[in-house]
């Protein structure tokens, strides 16, 4: 990935460093809690233990700490189960954010093109208009368009700066996201047209007018005051006309904003290539007719990343580590619950055994069997 200011974007990754640390303070925690009952069975007080034998006390110190112990292991069993039904809300939150596309009945994949198949930019965009005409004459296929990075691809991201024509001072300049785009790729994913018109294969022609599309995100950015159609920008050393506003795609990340989006004729950056085609049915009834249309075009061009669009948005970074996130804290939370409820029950247990005399002296006293149940579950 190149994020726009030409660093590499830092994605979230499991820290070595931090693992062991984590893995060190749970045998130390572990090691901790666990000496001071050794200790204690290593020293035994002999007098102690017989007095509080003797008059069957609940309320010792050792039965003091014990409770103490339940008490804390339940506040954090609770504080888990808080942090993972939080972490379930922002994943079901986040999976029902919108994509900006329509998760239905839209195929992705990637093609690579070698220099002897497609040497230079224009050799390039006839490749992929055959391409694109091929997959529109099938059966079953409603629309088809090419994109330099697909949506959720996991790896690519072009960005760079951009500002308007009418400023030339550079310190106006914005970061922004581009993709050469080609054929009916908005149509294809679902995104909507704005304003203006999209872009056709006139604007690839070598010799054509330089035209974007820019995305609501940057139309805000870049013109909070007034209507972008038709206006110029600057970009690669280049003025540019914006011919049409498209709705937001969230590409990369469910859970973050829109980022900012310029999409450029596939003649200016023809150079990674993926496409998108929307079918009448299920997208994978669709995977032979795309193999057929590539075949008719060139028969040994191979196929890459063939999935749907769902696939690709459950299988985007964020989302793995998001539902890895969940089923971690998940498990410990369950795993912290069920010893909290065995621990609890040791103690009540513990309790009731050690009070059999007080319980057997208050129902001899009269004490009803509801009233003592009240007072040992008063205790828990």
């Amino acid at each position: 990935m190149i994020a726009s200011n030409g660093a590499p974007p830092q994605l979230a990754t499991l820290n070595p460093n931090v693992l062991f640390f984590t893995l060190g303070l749970s045998l130390l925690t572990g090691l901790l809690f666990g000496l001071v009952p050794a200790l204690r069975v290593a020293r035994p007080d002999l007098n102690r233990d017989l007095k509080e034998s003797s008059r069957g006390s609940a309320g010792g110190a050792r039965h003091r700490l014990q409770r103490l112990f339940i008490v804390a292991e339940t506040a954090l069993t609770v504080v888990l189960l808080f942090t993972a039904g939080l972490l379930l809300h922002s994943f079901m939150a986040t999976l029902a954010a919108d994509p900006g596309v329509q998760r239905d009945n839209v195929l992705l994949f990637d093609l690579t093109l070698s220099f002897n198949t497609a040497p230079n930019p224009p050799a390039r965009v006839r490749f992929i208009e055959s391409v694109l005409r091929e997959l529109s004459a099938r059966p079953g296929i409603v629309s088809a368009g090419s994109i330099s990075s697909g949506p959720y691809n996991n790896r690519r991201f072009m960005g760079d700066t951009i500002r308007r024509s009418e400023n030339p001072d550079p310190r106006a300049d914005v970061g922004t996201g581009f993709d050469g785009v080609g054929g009916d790729l908005f149509q294809a994913l679902g995104t909507p047209l704005l304003r203006g018109r999209f872009l056709t294969t006139a604007d690839s022609a070598e010799n054509a007018p330089r035209a974007v599309l820019i995305n609501n995100t940057l139309a805000r950015q870049l013109f909070p005051d007034v209507d972008p159609l038709g206006r110029l920008v600057h970009f690669k050393d280049a003025d540019w006309e914006i011919v049409g506003i498209v709705g937001d795609i969230r590409d990369i990340r469910l859970d973050a904003p829109p980022r900012p989006m310029l999409y450029l004729p596939t003649i200016h950056f023809p150079w990674n290539i993926s496409f998108a085609v929307r079918t009448l049915g299920s997208p994978l009834a669709g995977v032979d007719s795309v193999r057929q249309a590539l075949r008719a075009v060139d028969p040994d061009q191979p196929i890459a990343n063939l999935r749907t669009i769902r696939q690709a948005i459950d299988n985007s970074a964020s989302l793995q580590l998001r539902r890895t996130m969940l089923t971690l804290v998940g498990i410990f939370a369950g795993i912290a619950l069920l010893l909290a409820c065995v621990g609890l029950y040791g103690v009540m247990a513990y309790s009731v055994t050690q009070r059999t005399r007080e319980i057997g002296v208050r129902i001899a006293l009269g004490a009803g069997a509801n009233r003592v149940l009240q007072e040992i579950l008063r205790g828990g």
